[in-house]
């Protein structure tokens, strides 16, 4: 049996905005957050880890219902920075205390979906 999969692709701007968009459910979401200040360091880099977050945490619910209906989901945040990938997945370190505590909660947020806490 083949597991359902759940799309999303997460994209940000250094200006404030995070957005995502789920394939499943044909729905997409804009958040304003904090911008990043102009000539931050890592600013750009926290905005898209805060996108896969925000991608992560708000479709919570959908990744709930499809995980009851099909109990296998495959999950897929895409995104179009590959330095976040490579932090997300070990690949590069993560320099920067802020964007520590965001790949760990997304750490948290994955951990609650793969046991089935969510």
């Amino acid at each position: 049996m083949r597991p359902r999969s759940i799309v999303i692709d997460a994209d940000a701007s250094p200006s404030g905005y995070v957005a995502w968009y789920n394939h499943y459910t044909d729905v997409p979401q804009i958040r304003r957050v904090r911008p990043a200040l102009r000539n931050e360091r890592f600013g750009v880099q926290r905005m898209e880890m805060l996108a896969v977050y925000f991608a992560l945490s708000d479709n919570l619910m959908e990744i709930r219902k499809a995980v009851r209906r099909e109990k296998r989901v495959a999950i897929a945040v895409r995104s179009d920075s590959k330095s976040t990938v490579d932090q997300l997945l070990g690949r590069s370190t993560i320099r920067d205390s802020l964007m520590r505590r965001i790949s760990a909660a997304i750490g948290k947020l994955l951990a609650r979906i793969v046991h089935n806490n969510i």
